[in-house]
């Protein structure tokens, strides 16, 4: 008896049509994220739909494992009543990944190609984290103009790693992926860490903003935005390049990460320089 059912539901499994249960639950599931999804608008103005859902989707149903909860709705419930969970999760779904110089070989690109053509030193730093990015390109530039003449406006989402940003302080192990004569010149050591300098700090502007809803800032000469579009589907990802086209002077750069590359840059308005170094017409 116990083959003939064992065989009767390796066969069920095995047929062409879906089980009418488990087709209720993945409905009930996507149903809920889609609920979760419009909360998240409402609580953070955050709009998920711009992420690649698989990916999105498994980040978050990950962190409700981790935190031992039933499902979205006692999530949402969570996040609602406990602010500080509410930043940790924000910190946790906008993929805060950075260090200073990283990808030195982008560094040299710039040092080699973009810097000599630049004109004036407007630079916008997006998705800046806790700010390594913004603070390596702006010790970049003073390397060959008066710190005077840079404006370094450096965007994040999240709130709390922009408090990190402005403070400027980091760990030994942080600083590692500093050249030698950027550490020795702008950095100072305290008790807490590595301290920089008021010289550099100065070049620096911390803002909160979103990429996928705030308006962008105008006349920048240099674009950075380095691997973080990888995470939006491609309706967000045009509209963010159509964007940056807009926020860029005639002739300013814009420099993406590696695995981020326009394929239809010339319908966009852009000309590449190389190939994570792209540029807007003189028009």
């Amino acid at each position: 008896m116990f083959e003939k059912s064992a065989t009767f539901v390796a066969l069920f499994f095995t047929l062409p049509y879906p089980c009418p249960q488990l087709v209720t639950l993945s409905i009930l599931l996507k149903m809920d994220y889609e609920w979760f999804k419009a909360e998240i608008y409402t609580l953070t103005g955050i709009d998920l739909n711009l992420y690649k859902e698989k990916q999105m989707k498994r980040r978050i149903e990950n962190y409700i494992s981790m935190h031992r909860l039933g499902d979205y709705k006692e999530f949402r419930n969570l996040l609602v009543r406990d602010a500080g969970k509410l930043a940790q999760f924000l910190d946790y779904i906008t993929i805060n990944v950075t260090e200073f110089f990283r990808t030195p070989e982008h560094w040299q690109q710039l040092e080699e190609l973009v810097l000599p053509r630049m004109q004036s030193y407007n630079v916008w730093s997006c998705a800046c984290s806790t700010g390594e990015e913004a603070y390596s390109i702006a010790m970049s530039l003073a390397e060959h103009i008066s710190t005077e003449n840079i404006h370094v406006l450096a965007t994040d989402v999240d709130e709390r790693v922009l408090a990190i940003a402005r403070k400027g302080i980091y760990s030994e192990n942080a600083i590692e992926t500093v050249p030698e004569k950027y550490r020795t010149k702008y950095f100072e050591r305290t008790h807490d860490g590595y301290k920089v300098c008021k010289e550099i700090l100065q070049c620096v502007e911390f803002r909160k903003l979103n990429l996928l809803a705030d308006e962008f800032p105008k006349d920048q000469d240099l674009i950075l935005c380095r691997n973080i579009l990888i995470y939006f589907v491609n309706e967000a990802k045009v509209e963010i390049y159509a964007s940056f086209l807009k926020s860029l002077k005639p002739g300013g750069f814009l420099f993406t990460g590696h695995t981020e590359q326009m394929i239809h840059y010339k319908e966009m308005g852009y000309c590449r320089l190389a190939k994570s170094i792209y540029y807007r017409y003189y028009r």
